[in-house]
């Protein structure tokens, strides 16, 4: 991930369902966790992910939980259509 200046590698470590489930199987609302190398800092904000599969994608990451053999990173991707205000 980078935010064009920095760059740090990172490995996708779980894929999980947002309590609470909405529908059976929607894949509309799914947090995602990254592992990162505890030797640079800690970041969050918008970062781009680059990978061979899926090419570009822009998203909010926020460091979480404690320090340990590795720093973690968790993306929120919530994709339900509201409706719109009149």
């Amino acid at each position: 991930m980078t935010d064009g200046h920095d760059h740090v590698d990172v490995v996708l470590t779980e894929v999980a369902d947002l309590d609470p489930v909405l529908r059976t199987g929607d894949e509309k609302r799914f947090m995602l966790l990254f592992a990162a190398a505890r030797n640079h800092t800690l970041v969050d904000g918008i970062r781009t992910f680059r990978h061979p599969g899926f090419g570009e994608i822009d998203m909010f990451v926020s460091p979480v939980g404690p320090r340990t053999a590795s720093l973690r990173y968790q993306v929120i991707v919530n994709r339900l259509s509201l409706p719109l205000a009149p």
